[in-house]
């Protein structure tokens, strides 16, 4: 999964956003942007999920309103206005140096399960350890989410966590 070759910080796209900053660690590429477009998907109007959240854009679950609608530009946006918080939280979590491709992977990872989940997951501890195999496989325990009062596999947590993965081994 993740290997112990030093992070490098060249980015690829032109960005704006310190999000995908090069002067910032766990800043996002352009392909791990689309990663993570891709693996959560594009909501143009508010959906209701099991959990009773509402979810819009690519993956948003913050202030929805449920008569909302998001154009592909504005999602993109509000993405990396949340991402921006997450690699903030990245930032004073991992010390340990991991690529371009292992920070979009744990960027990605963290995004999906929430930063709360993620500083309580053994994740972080084995990242830290440089114990990146490990980490990997701690990253494959999270494809469970609670459905009507049961913990249940999940299709699409199961290829999050295996793009992810293989992102980390690119």
């Amino acid at each position: 999964f993740f290997s112990s070759r030093r992070r490098h910080t060249r980015l690829q796209g032109d960005w704006s956003s310190d999000v995908c900053s090069s002067d910032l660690s766990f800043g996002i590429s352009r392909s791990g942007l689309e990663l993570i477009k891709r693996l959560e998907g594009f909501r143009p109007r508010p959906t209701r999920l099991e959990n009773g959240r509402w979810i819009i854009g690519y993956g948003h679950v913050f202030l929805v309103r449920p008569d909302g609608h998001l154009s592909p530009k504005e999602a993109e946006l509000l993405l990396l206005y949340d991402l921006r918080a997450i690699a903030q939280g990245l930032r004073e979590l991992i010390f340990t140096p991991l690529t371009q491709n292992q920070s979009d992977a744990v960027l990605s990872f963290a995004y999906n399960i929430g930063l709360e989940a993620f500083v309580s997951s053994k994740v972080v501890e084995l990242i830290n350890q440089g114990a990146l195999v490990a980490a990997a496989a701690a990253m494959e325990q999270w494809c469970r989410a609670d459905l009507r009062g049961h913990s249940m596999v999940i299709d699409g947590l199961v290829r999050h966590r295996a793009a992810e993965i293989g992102r980390a081994h690119v």
